[in-house]
């Protein structure tokens, strides 16, 4: 009987693990919150697809949505714990594009920092145009990006979905 109770147990236990690690994988992605597809096709244009993404699955890795509007690609990315790493890379990427005879605009504004890449023009066609801003609340960080091949998206249509943003998360 007492092997029965210990058995039965076990058995109770391992159910509860396997369902908190299913509902672990299955959380929303806190990514594809942070603005809504109407508020997208507001500020963008165009009929929103995607955004539906799976959640990281491994825990303070960061959340990445994906979606397009039109010939725009959309991603949002809530970043858990950003680090020095992180913050160099996208300064780097914004020298290189100025190195080549690109221009990048940048308009920080307390916690909400945009830019809108344009690369050189014998690039411009490979690699498209960018505009994204990132609302810090430290240590996290939220960013939309915005990139079309076409023609360079706004800083002021990009902002008003970043202070959105800032209070989503």
């Amino acid at each position: 009987m007492n092997k029965l109770v210990v058995l039965a147990g076990v058995i109770g236990v391992v159910a509860v693990a396997q369902g908190a690690a299913q509902s672990l994988s299955r959380r929303d992605n806190a990514a594809c919150a942070l603005v809504t597809a109407a508020e997208l096709e507001s500020a963008i244009g165009g009929k929103v697809s995607g955004f539906n993404d799976a959640a990281s699955a491994v825990p303070g890795d960061p959340d990445v949505c994906n979606g397009t509007a039109a010939n725009t690609t959309i991603q949002l990315r809530l970043i858990p714990q950003v680090n020095a790493d992180y913050l160099s890379s996208w300064k780097k990427l914004g020298d290189l594009t100025v190195q080549m005879g690109g221009h990048v605009d940048q308009e920080p504004a307390g916690p909400i920092s945009c830019r809108a890449m344009t690369p050189p023009p014998a690039l411009a066609a490979a690699s498209g145009f960018m505009t994204s801003c990132t609302v810090s609340k430290s240590p996290k960080l939220a960013v939309i990006e915005v990139s079309t091949k076409a023609a360079l998206v706004p800083i002021a249509k990009v902002r008003p979905l970043a202070v959105k943003m800032q209070s989503r998360f």
